[in-house]
Parts: C-alpha cells; structure tokens; sequence
C-alpha cells in the first residue's frame, strides 16, 4: 500500500470543470453501477456493505489515518465483541 499514489488535496491543483469520467468518484460510481447491474440481471444476491463510505485519499495524512484505521479497527471489533459477551 505504501506506493499508492495520493490524489493532490483541495488547493493543490486546479478546479476544472467538463468531463468528469476520469474523476475517482464517477469511476467507483460506475464500477458499482455495473455490479449491481450484472448481479440483477444474473439472478445473483449480492450487496454492498450497508453503512459504507468510500473513501478517496488525496494526501499523506489522508493515507496515514487510512491506514491507522485499517490497523485499529479488528482490536475496536474484538473490545465491541467481548463488551457484549459480558453484557449478556
């Protein structure tokens, strides 16, 4: 994950406005689209996870949260998990 390019912050490049085809957001739009699209037509179950948010990194610091989010979020899971078993 360390040589994923980050997309300039809002103020490091300049706003043009026009076709938006390559714009990250309408490509991941398009890619959900098609899915759904080729699940239904297939008679296939699939979702998307319910309270999703993609997420579009466009710097360093964007990155570094990402990936503390990513390294923390199991130990959140397993406390979350062991809160209940005690509750109940």
């Amino acid at each position: 994950m360390n040589d994923l390019p980050a997309m300039p912050a809002t103020g490091e490049q300049e706003h043009k406005f026009g076709s938006q085809s390559k714009n990250p957001v309408t490509i991941i739009r398009r890619y959900k689209a098609s899915v759904k699209t080729c699940t239904t037509i297939n008679k296939i179950e699939s979702s998307w996870q319910q309270s999703f948010n993609d997420i579009i990194i466009r710097n360093d610091r964007g990155i570094i949260r990402f990936r503390k989010y990513i390294s923390d979020n199991p130990i959140k899971w397993d406390a979350s998990k062991n809160k209940k078993n005690i509750n109940t």
